[in-house]
């Protein structure tokens, strides 16, 4: 089991404030029911692009969730609203505070899906931070995911922090990548953040992508919902 994260830009209805938000994430969210397998939080831009700003993930934890999160959507969406028909408390409060425009990030899976070891789902004590990267002129995708599938274990990175390299399986960055980054709250800082990308390794990724700098966002947890395996 490898990564599958989707991420979505949370755009609030009229009269809909942040207090708003994060008091139905710290309380009725608590009892959302997701689909099995599915984790979904709220979550806060602190630094970067989306600085202030509050977005969604859905991170799918078990191979089979995975399958099915992955699947075309007609089957995934069919799925989701037959889901929600067990459960109609789930979305009701949800649907009238904010809407997710999925479309601006989208799905996303570890481009090791499949040859790792199973990966643990982030914590509500993580700093989540989502950095868009670029193929340089000349490297293939090929060439990019033979390096990190090969290479990245033998990195030197800090303890408390876990990255993943990732590829748009959906919408905005289809086919693209970005580097997710993972690292324990009291481990972070913006000043921890940049020293993490001036490390040796990025050097070495930086001969293959680029934009680590140029178009990023680190998030803080506000609230997630129940593991329902």
């Amino acid at each position: 089991m490898a990564k599958v994260i989707n991420f979505s830009q949370c755009q609030f209805e009229d009269g809909t404030t942040s207090d708003t938000w994060e008091a139905y994430w710290t309380g009725d969210a608590q009892n959302f029911v997701p689909p099995s397998g599915w984790i979904w939080r709220s979550i806060k831009g602190i630094a970067g692009q989306r600085n202030g700003c509050y977005d969604r993930s859905i991170e799918v934890v078990g191979y089979e969730s995975q399958l099915v999160f992955l699947d075309a959507p007609p089957a995934r969406y069919a799925m989701f609203s037959q889901h929600h028909a067990k459960h109609p408390r789930n979305m009701e409060i949800h649907d009238t505070i904010a809407e997710m425009q999925s479309g601006d990030y989208g799905d996303f899976r570890d481009i090791v899906y499949g040859f790792k070891e199973d990966t643990l789902p982030a914590s509500d004590n993580h700093i989540l931070s989502l950095h868009d990267i670029d193929l340089l002129d000349g490297i293939t995708p090929h060439q990019f995911e033979r390096f990190w599938t090969s290479e990245h274990t033998s990195f030197d990175v800090p303890d408390g922090w876990t990255w993943y390299a990732l590829r748009g399986c959906r919408n905005r960055r289809q086919g693209q990548y970005c580097l997710y980054v993972e690292v324990d709250r009291d481990m972070y800082s913006p000043t921890a953040h940049e020293a993490f990308l001036n490390q040796p390794f990025i050097e070495t990724l930086a001969t293959f992508v680029s934009g680590f700098y140029d178009s990023y966002t680190d998030y803080e947890v506000v609230g997630q919902s129940i593991v329902n395996r």
